[in-house]
């Protein structure tokens, strides 16, 4: 959906809480600079299973009804409030590539010994030397 039927729906599902006007984008900043917070009622009259995510929480948040640091639902919207948002992504960075590197072990493992089959292509494309043979170029 875009153009007017999507100015529609919003307007419909805000009660003209937030004009909208079609050709124009809004950034959320600007949009609250303009017109202030999210008000409890603007979230009351959204789609229920809305989802806001207010990353301001630390210094009061940009919704109304935002609890710095939790998640919470009011009428039927759910509100998330992450503290300190950059500081978790290192945490989850290291996740992901433990994850990776465990994966990676699980194909190389043979009733609990290292024992890399080539024919797999993942492996294959992992493995540079094999004894003193080198397999591929190393990049």
């Amino acid at each position: 959906m875009h153009g007017y039927g999507l100015k529609t729906e919003f307007e419909a599902a805000t009660g003209d809480v937030w004009p909208l006007n079609v050709g124009q984008v809004y950034t959320t900043l600007g949009r609250l600079e303009r017109d202030g917070l999210v008000t409890a009622e603007a979230v009351r009259r959204m789609r229920p299973g809305s989802v806001v995510v207010d990353l301001a929480g630390e210094t009061g948040g940009n919704c109304e009804l935002t609890v710095p640091g939790e998640t919470v639902v009011r009428y039927d919207v759910t509100i998330a409030s992450p503290l300190n948002l950059p500081a978790t992504m290192p945490e989850h960075a290291s996740e992901l590539y433990a994850r990776n590197v465990q994966a990676l072990l699980e194909l190389m493992l043979t009733e609990g010994k290292i024992t890399p089959d080539l024919s797999d292509e993942i492996l294959a494309a992992c493995c540079v030397t094999r004894g003193s043979d080198q397999l591929a170029e190393a990049r």
